[in-house]
């Protein structure tokens, strides 16, 4: 929400061309698909080392954990594959960009919209536990 009213006043103050009101509305489901990642990765980490009441770790545990972040991954890329190219990394952004698969300006666009997810999933995560 923060972010759709950043970009509405910025729009109002300068005048976006075309390709950039395209990167900004094609970085929206990469900050959703982030959220649900981070948030079901990190909940379930969060949620195991609460039901063992900070116990030891066991390899049931740590591997119902993995595969808990494995399937938000594989459903956080597979939601965003055809939309914005299913990277919800923002190292895997960078080495787009390094490896010239996108520009700069898509690159840090993404990025932005990543750590906004990011954060936005922590946000509860925090409050809760």
């Amino acid at each position: 929400m923060l972010l759709l009213i950043l970009i509405e006043g910025l729009k109002n103050r300068y005048n976006f061309t075309p390709e950039i009101k395209t990167y900004v509305v094609r970085r929206k489901p990469t900050l959703f698909v982030t959220l649900i990642f981070v948030f079901a990765g990190s909940g379930s980490g969060i949620a195991y080392n609460k039901l063992t009441h900070d116990g030891p770790s066991s390899a049931p545990g740590l591997i119902s954990v993995a595969i808990a972040h494995d399937y938000a991954l594989f459903v956080a890329v597979s939601v965003a594959a055809n939309i914005s190219g299913g990277h919800v990394n923002p190292a895997v952004t960078f080495g787009l960009f390094v490896g010239g698969n996108i520009s700069l300006v898509r690159g840090i666009l993404y990025i932005i919209a990543q750590l906004l997810g990011s954060t936005a999933a922590c946000s509860p995560l925090h409050n809760r536990w």
